[in-house]
């Protein structure tokens, strides 16, 4: 859709009349075109973008009526514009340059947010102009509407023992947690070990619990395992000096 809308905050040049044998140049309008409701919704943190298109629409002596043949001359240098956008949105391209009047020399731009974007509304600023005749009247109000990500539920498992393992003492893989979490990001931290051992062996649980940075909570998982010792016991010995004593000890 064509939207005409003039903010505060957009600058409006004041008509330049250059009297000239073709006739009487007169502002220009740079507007800018958005599919749809007329405005551009963006998900923070995403790299998924909106887009909207910024071009020039000539108007002739009346100044109301749209002529493609705006105030531009061939040859001449484009019309080169800064994308001005709320914080944390990024305009890409940025610095745009405008060529051609009218739809075929439209330009799209694409918008993306960062996760520390707000919403406001976009428009553009002069950075230079073709040298022919005539102003250019600033109508480009884009308005970007920011929303956060859903939050999905995190998910947790115990790595490293296996439910209902038997492990030999001494030889008892480290117990941890695997987190899997789609905003927060993937992770491991230790399991937490609960049961009473005697002399090393017997049962012991390992619980992996997490909670992600929306306070939404996985579901706790448990892996119990026994610690047991089935190899035969040795016995060794040392000499002290290389022969029995004086009374044949040793």
């Amino acid at each position: 859709m064509i939207r005409s809308l003039k903010t505060a905050a957009a600058v409006a040049a004041v008509p330049v009349l250059l009297f000239a044998t073709a006739g009487v140049a007169v502002a220009d309008n740079i507007q800018d075109t958005i599919e749809g409701t007329g405005a551009l919704s963006l998900v923070a943190g995403s790299t998924t973008g909106g887009t909207a298109g910024v071009r020039v629409v000539g108007n002739n002596s009346d100044g109301a009526t749209k002529d493609e043949g705006c105030n531009w001359d061939a040859g001449e240098s484009p019309l080169v514009l800064d994308v001005v956008t709320p914080t944390g949105v990024t305009a890409t391209p940025d610095p745009l340059s405008l060529t051609t009047c009218g739809n075929l020399g439209e330009v799209s731009v694409t918008f993306t947010a960062s996760a520390s974007a707000v919403s406001g509304t976009a428009t553009v600023a002069i950075i230079s102009t073709p040298a022919g005749g005539g102003g250019y009247t600033n109508q480009v109000s884009i308005p970007i509407t920011i929303s956060q990500p859903p939050n999905t539920k995190p998910s947790v498992s115990v790595s490293g023992v296996t439910d209902g393992a038997e492990y030999e003492i001494g030889s008892v893989p480290p117990a941890l947690c695997d987190v899997t979490d789609a905003e927060d990001g993937d992770s491991q931290h230790a399991a937490t070990l609960t049961g009473i051992l005697s002399h090393g062996l017997g049962s012991q649980a390992a619980t992996c619990d997490y909670t992600d940075a929306g306070e939404l909570a996985a579901d706790t998982q448990t892996a119990t395992y026994t610690v047991v010792d089935t190899g035969d016991p040795t016995i060794s010995h040392s000499l002290s000096g290389s022969g029995p004593n004086s009374n044949g000890w040793y």
